[in-house]
């Protein structure tokens, strides 16, 4: 990502087995003059060549970053689902609720509030657009009509 002035840099890590001990930075290249997708390319490019030069010196664990890059890459991905999950409406709620209602009344019949309580809080409550859509017969458990 530039900064203010259209300068770009990026730093590889010099690396004694997993242990960082210092750095190669190469700081205020210029975007100016390409195409984005070209300048992009070249970045890309320089750093690749620079990252393998570096392995072939030992200077750096590319075995190391690999796998932490992986790892990065698999958090990203998990927390990308979770955020997915959370945010978009269930298919069917009624789903939900027919999935999870009988290991609810299973824990309530055997006593076992933990467990209840558990299953409850997997269910979302519905949200507040959801909530404000809704149409009351006039009348209905002390509800008024939207």
């Amino acid at each position: 990502m530039p900064d203010e002035q259209g300068l770009v840099g990026w730093g590889i890590p010099l690396m004694t087995n997993s242990l960082v001990t210092g750095g190669l930075m190469v700081e205020g290249l210029s975007l100016d003059g390409g195409e984005p997708g070209e300048i992009s390319h070249k970045i890309h490019s320089a750093t690749s060549r620079l990252l393998a030069l570096m392995g072939k010196a030992n200077l750096v664990n590319a075995d190391f970053l690999r796998a932490r890059r992986a790892e990065s890459l698999r958090e990203h991905e998990r927390a990308e689902a979770i955020h997915v999950l959370k945010t978009r409406l269930y298919d069917g709620i009624r789903d939900l609720y027919l999935r999870e209602e009988p290991g609810l009344l299973a824990a309530i019949k055997r006593g076992e509030r933990p467990a209840a309580r558990e299953i409850i809080l997997k269910v979302p409550p519905p949200s507040p657009e959801y909530r404000t859509r809704r149409k009351f017969p006039a009348g209905f458990a002390g509800c008024s009509s939207a």
